[in-house]
């Protein structure tokens, strides 16, 4: 009795991963791995084919959960910034296109929100149709500037001897990089780090930049930025302020009051490889997530809707909806967002599920972490699972 006492005593507080056995943390990711498996084929319902019964919206709709509702926002053209805007200047663009493709979409969705939920429509129109969006990780490495000619970067312009990448990512090189950063014009470098590389592309809005026949060009790489949860914060809160501006721009919207709007962000390269590259192992504490790698997300922890395993459905559906830039070039269409929105009321004012005033919060610093999403999940549910014996 006094042991299976302390044993629920131990449960009851945060359990450090480094101090579970090998048994206990592979059957744990196990657990993880089929929790994530769920959330895979969650994204299969919601992306059936699309009724033709839309015939006015993009939407497709599947229950209520919180992804019952995904509405990708379709444009004739990509976005291409200006080359000499400044970040600021982008980001100003950007959110601007953000809030009208949110309202538009939200005017084209009310259609059938009207049939399908007459009494609620009111309320809906106040509150919004979507509570979440997701953005690729390219069009942020867009908006920052980071589509780089490696070859203008290259160290040995300034008289370093140092290849860029070991020169960024390898700390006995510190003070070569203190002096080659100081030399540089290009601020958008102080924002590259090691994930940036692994994980930039040679493919732009309009199909492949390498096949383009000018030797200017060949060297070209669209990185991603780093600090991912602090940006989606920030054009969060920028592109629910300009919603809100622009709302009265259709008769459907202008009754909206938009108090807050999650961002998450992601990639389609395979996390195994990243993993490798960046030395994370499944048994220290990072679960893989097949089909894509997730990169940032605003909301709090803590947030029902926003917990990892919800992230990683939405990242996957979102995926699924934008395709990739060489077949929005053979198509003519763009999708610069994915909405995804929660059908039920129920979930939206009463019971909190999605808590549509606390979207737009920072997550934490910097990215998203595997490994800190996972210990959270342990420590809050995770570690039920452990009782029995197992330890």
């Amino acid at each position: 009795m006094q042991t299976q006492k302390f044993k629920l005593k131990q449960l009851n507080q945060n359990i450090s991963w480094s101090k579970l056995n090998a048994v206990s943390k592979v059957y744990l990711l196990g657990i993880y791995r089929d929790i994530l498996a769920n959330e895979q084929i969650k994204k299969c319902q919601l992306l059936n084919d699309r009724d033709v019964y839309f015939k006015d919206s993009n939407m497709t709709l599947q229950g209520t959960s919180i992804s019952g509702l995904s509405s990708p926002s379709i444009l004739d053209k990509p976005i291409i910034f200006d080359k000499n805007n400044s970040v600021e200047q982008n980001l100003d663009d950007f959110t601007t296109i953000l809030a009208e493709c949110y309202l538009k979409n939200m005017k084209e969705d009310l259609k059938v929100f009207k049939k399908a939920f007459p009494d609620d429509l009111e309320q809906f129109r106040k509150i919004g149709t979507y509570w979440v969006g997701h953005i690729s990780a390219k069009m942020l490495g867009l908006i920052f500037k980071l589509d780089i000619d490696m070859d203008k970067i290259d160290p040995k312009i300034y008289g370093i001897n140092v290849p860029f990448y070991q020169l960024m990512n390898n700390s006995k090189y510190n003070k070569l990089k203190k002096q080659y950063l100081e030399k540089t014009d290009n601020h958008s470098i102080k924002l590259i780090t090691k994930k940036s590389f692994i994980l930039s592309d040679s493919t732009g809005a309009r199909g492949i930049v390498n096949d383009v026949n000018s030797k200017e060009m060949n060297r070209i790489r669209i990185l991603v930025p780093s600090n991912i949860n602090n940006i989606l914060l920030f054009i969060s809160k920028l592109t629910v302020k300009k919603i809100n501006l622009l709302k009265s721009k259709y008769k459907e919207t202008e009754k909206l009051n938009l108090r807050s709007l999650a961002l998450i962000c992601s990639d389609t390269d395979s996390p195994d490889g990243i993993y490798r590259e960046l030395g994370w192992h499944p048994i220290e504490g990072y679960p893989l997530t097949p089909g894509c790698f997730i990169l940032g997300s605003t909301g709090s922890l803590d947030l029902y809707c926003l917990q990892a395993k919800y992230i990683y459905r939405l990242s996957l559906a979102a995926q699924e909806e934008m395709k990739n830039s060489i077949t929005s070039n053979i198509k003519g269409k763009y999708t610069p967002v994915v909405w995804f929105g929660a059908l039920s009321l129920h979930a939206l004012t009463e019971h909190k599920i999605v808590d549509t005033k606390k979207l737009s919060e920072l997550r934490y610093d910097g990215d998203f972490d595997p490994k800190k999403e996972f210990l959270h999940w342990l420590n809050k549910e995770g570690k039920e699972y452990l009782r029995g014996g197992l330890k």
